[in-house]
C-alpha cells in the first residue's frame, strides 16, 4: 500500500496538463530578451525599485538547451519543456517528478484548477488559477494566472508573447504584503 501511494504521489508531482499547445509562448526564451519591472515593497513604503530581468545566452547542459536568466540579481538556467509545457529551472540531481535535474517553476500548459507539486524557492504548490485576455502595451494577449503556496504565497501572471507581466508575494497572506512587481514597456 505504501508503495502504491508513493508511486501515486510521484506521478502527481510530474502531472502534465495538456491544455495549451502554444504554452511556450507564455514565457518566450531567446538570448537577448529583456523585461523591465517596477517593484514596490510593503508594508514599509520604500521607494519603487526599477530593475530588468534578461536572458544573456543559451547553453547546452547534458545535451539540453537552457537559457542563462538574470532575475532580481540572481542567475539561473531555465528552459521550457515544449512537449509538456513546463517552465523549468536547472537543479542538478535535485529535480522533481519526471525531471531528475529540473525544478518546475510553472506548468504553462495548465488549465484553471490544475496543480503541480514541486518544492522550488520555498514554494510547494503551483496552481493555474485562471485564464483570460488583457491589453498588454496596446496588444490584446491571452493570460494565465498562477497561485503559488508554500512558506509564502505568490501570484504570477503570464501573458502570451510577453512573459511575466505581474507578480506579488506575501507572508502572511494576502499577496502584495511583501512585494508587487509590474512589467514596464521595453
Amino acid at each position: 500500500m505504501k508503495i502504491c501511494f508513493l508511486i501515486f504521489a510521484l506521478n502527481l508531482a510530474s502531472e502534465v496538463f495538456p491544455a495549451d499547445t502554444a504554452s511556450v509562448k507564455y514565457f518566450p526564451l531567446k538570448a537577448g530578451n529583456t523585461w523591465y519591472y517596477k517593484t514596490t515593497y510593503s508594508p514599509i513604503p520604500f521607494p519603487p525599485y526599477f530593475h530588468k530581468d534578461y536572458i544573456e545566452k543559451d547553453t547546452s547542459i547534458n545535451g539540453i538547451t537552457y537559457f542563462k536568466f538574470y532575475q532580481h540579481g540572481s542567475v539561473s538556467f531555465i528552459r521550457v519543456d515544449s512537449v509538456k509545457g513546463n517552465l523549468l529551472a536547472y537543479s542538478p540531481g535535485n529535480g522533481c517528478g519526471s525531471y531528475s535535474n529540473d525544478k518546475i517553476i510553472d506548468s504553462l500548459a495548465s488549465s484553471p484548477g490544475n496543480q503541480i507539486i514541486c518544492l522550488y524557492q520555498n514554494i510547494q504548490t503551483r496552481r493555474c488559477a485562471s485564464t483570460g485576455t488583457q491589453n498588454v502595451f496596446g496588444i490584446i494577449s491571452d493570460t494565465k494566472d498562477f497561485a503559488h503556496d508554500g512558506l509564502f504565497v505568490e501570484n504570477i501572471k503570464y501573458a502570451k508573447n510577453f512573459g511575466v507581466i505581474y507578480s506579488c508575494s506575501g507572508e502572511p497572506p494576502p499577496c502584495g504584503r511583501f512585494y508587487e512587481s509590474y512589467r514596464l514597456p521595453d
